[in-house]
């Protein structure tokens, strides 16, 4: 589950259970939807206001080293480790950094640390994971069609037990 609000991406376990929560990189535009015609830019073409990760679940596929969770005819949109992209993004050190307000830089991937796609997404990834990504922008009900009428709580509660299991713990101030 990526929370983009809280900087944070969680993985659970087949039975639900809690695996760990890392810091994470989301898209640089605060928004729920990608714009209609920018899922077959490139990168290169890809304007800022383009860079979104879309809210929503997604069936996963690929490599756990790399899991695809939208794929395009020029792209796809991923969660895999941070690499250190321009001098500019600071990608580590925004990953490394105690809040999340400085956790939107990617193109619309999610970017975790190197240690946690080793740890968590390799041996734990399986062609039946699915990615859930809250919204940031869209109630829960437009996102989610699916929930039982009356849900209104647009906000992401942290899940029970995260903090005694928090990847990289207080290091990362989670």
């Amino acid at each position: 589950i990526g929370d983009k609000q809280g900087g944070v991406l969680y993985a659970f376990g087949e039975s639900g259970d809690l695996l760990a929560k890392t810091p994470a990189l989301f898209g640089q535009t605060v928004a729920d939807a990608l714009k209609p015609g920018s899922e077959n830019k490139t990168i290169e073409e890809t304007a800022v206001d383009e860079k979104i990760t879309p809210a929503g679940e997604f069936r996963a596929e690929g490599a756990a080293k790399e899991v695809t969770f939208a794929k395009f005819e020029n792209s796809n949109i991923s969660i895999h480790s941070v690499y250190l992209g321009t001098p500019a993004e600071r990608r580590m050190q925004r990953l490394e950094s105690a809040t999340a307000t400085d956790n939107r830089v990617s193109y619309g991937c999610i970017n975790v640390l190197p240690e946690f796609v080793k740890q968590v997404l390799e041996p734990h990834f399986s062609a039946d994971s699915r990615v859930i990504i809250m919204p940031e922008v869209m109630a829960l009900d437009k996102t989610f069609p699916n929930l039982s009428e009356g849900t209104t709580n647009t906000t992401s509660e942290v899940p029970a037990g995260a903090s005694d299991v928090a990847w990289g713990g207080e290091k990362y101030g989670i």
